[in-house]
């Protein structure tokens, strides 16, 4: 540990400085550190920009964007979309939430949405986890949570995408905070 002037502070270890802390921030590779992150190092905000009305167990394919502004943004690498498949922009521990904003038009004793994963690039998927509001006897308007957390082991192969499990036609709303995906890198496993 070494204080080569006013405000810094250096560690090396076999005459190789490894840290630097000054009052500009900190310095260094890091190299041979251990058990510390950088914290946050990915964030990304997408959303549907329109309301979509389908008619049964589609996909939520159209209407993604990335979220930009005061309700969005994003921090580093962002994930990928087409078609309502989302791609991760690198290995990791992910944290991802989706919030799907429902309006049906009559009685309904359901809706819900599943997720599916693939591991292979796309070539299939399975069921990875799904969620139900319970319908109403009338018009309705709904809003279903789901959260999940990843360990993203071959970026360009895992996939997400979800899948509307409905009794009959429903809107899925959109526009700011209605229905959204929000990705959040946590560190490397």
């Amino acid at each position: 540990i070494t204080f080569p002037s006013a405000d810094t502070i250096k560690f090396a270890t076999g005459g190789v400085e490894r840290f630097g802390i000054s009052n500009s921030g900190l310095s260094g590779d890091g190299s041979g550190l251990t058990g510390i992150q950088a914290g946050i190092t990915m964030a990304d905000s997408w959303k549907m920009s329109q309301s979509v009305t389908y008619n049964s167990n589609n996909y939520l394919t159209s209407s993604w964007v990335r979220q930009t502004g005061t309700l969005g943004g994003n921090v580093g690498s962002a994930m990928t979309e087409s078609s309502g498949v989302f791609t991760f922009p690198g290995t990791g521990l992910y944290y991802v939430e989706l919030n799907v904003g429902f309006y049906h038009g009559s009685a309904a004793g359901f809706l819900g949405i599943q997720w599916n994963l693939s591991t292979d690039g796309g070539s299939s998927t399975s069921q990875l986890t799904s969620g139900y509001v319970g319908g109403a006897s009338g018009a309705h308007y709904d809003r279903l949570r789901i959260d999940e957390f990843f360990d993203v082991t071959h970026a360009s192969n895992f996939q997400i995408s979800f899948q509307l499990v409905l009794p009959g036609q429903t809107t899925v709303q959109g526009g700011d905070g209605r229905t959204t995906l929000k990705v959040v890198k946590y560190g490397e496993t």
